[in-house]
């Protein structure tokens, strides 16, 4: 399985109600997104699917890579800021179908897992705001089965 882990484009540190869920994407987080799901739809092996957290900057981060990926769209609370890695992996189990599959969601646990998947139990990958992993898995024993890793990120200097 193509598997995309996709970390949300860069946020506001604030929300207009003061909650972490409803934080926004900075202009520079939407560029982020627009320009990952451009990418990604010049791609053999784009995503299918694509599951995201249901906080707003996950969300709006997801909304645009569909722009240019005209997939599916799941939003599942399992990629919220309180997940276990342990929960993504069942969620990506539960997915496997779809052959190439993108997740949207945060760190830590989308760091650590990008490390799982690659290097193995405790291992970690810098996933940066708007950055992509992009890992072919055995989606049923993903854990250390990640080969041909790349990491796709647009990086301007506006904030």
């Amino acid at each position: 399985m193509h598997l995309f882990v996709v970390r949300h484009g860069k946020a506001h540190r604030d929300s207009p109600t003061g909650a972490d869920f409803d934080r926004e994407l900075k202009p520079r987080g939407a560029r982020q997104a627009r320009w990952l799901g451009a990418v990604l739809g010049e791609r053999d092996d784009a995503p299918r699917l694509i599951v995201t957290s249901p906080l707003v900057r996950a969300l709006q981060t997801a909304t645009l890579l569909n722009e240019s990926l005209g997939v599916g769209l799941l939003v599942d609370e399992r990629l919220d800021t309180e997940t276990s890695v342990s929960r993504v992996l069942t969620l990506i189990a539960g997915h496997a179908d779809a052959g190439s599959l993108a997740i949207v969601g945060h760190n830590p646990t989308l760091s650590v897992l990008g490390g799982s998947l690659v290097g193995g139990p405790g291992a970690a990958v810098e996933l940066r705001t708007g950055a992509c992993l992009r890992v072919q898995i055995d989606p049923h024993g993903a854990i250390g089965s990640g080969s041909e890793p790349e990491l796709l990120r647009h990086d301007d200097a506006d904030s």
